[in-house]
């Protein structure tokens, strides 16, 4: 009977702590995921392009190691600012909001996914940065930790 018990523990345990990539938003998740035909300079140079169509304003980026960060963006009484991290063909997005009323950079902070909110405690941010994501017809997205 002992015997039994440990495989079935097991498989609840990895069923339970196993979530780390999901087709859609999780609690916890705080990460998208998305994959793309291209890599490296071309994916890198594709991204900028993107953000600059769809009113982001690029503000730190580094070539070398693929990453890049925008200028706070506006959205209704959040700002946030969305970090897009390059690893080949995969494409890690996150972000960081704040109300737009906080003035201190440390107060700015990586929120966690609501019930019912989304990946941000603010729906708006979220909603806003996924359809960034879709407009650049990624292969595949997923959520992550």
């Amino acid at each position: 009977m002992k015997y039994l018990l440990l495989p079935l523990f097991t498989l609840c345990c990895s069923i339970t702590f196993g979530q780390n990539l999901e087709d859609a938003p999780f609690k916890g998740a705080n990460k998208v995921l998305a994959a793309y035909s291209m890599q490296g300079d071309e994916l890198f140079s594709y991204l900028c392009q993107q953000l600059l169509d769809n009113g982001y304003t690029p503000d730190k980026m580094n070539r070398e190691f693929h990453f890049i960060t925008t200028e706070e963006k506006n959205k209704e009484s959040m700002v946030y600012v969305m970090r897009i991290y390059i690893k080949g063909d995969i494409v890690e997005y996150s972000a960081r909001e704040a109300s737009a009323y906080e003035k201190s950079v440390q107060a700015k902070r990586q929120t966690e996914y609501g019930p019912n909110l989304g990946l941000f405690s603010h729906n708006a941010c979220f909603n806003e940065m996924v359809e960034f994501i879709m407009g650049t017809k990624p292969q595949k997205v997923r959520y992550s930790r």
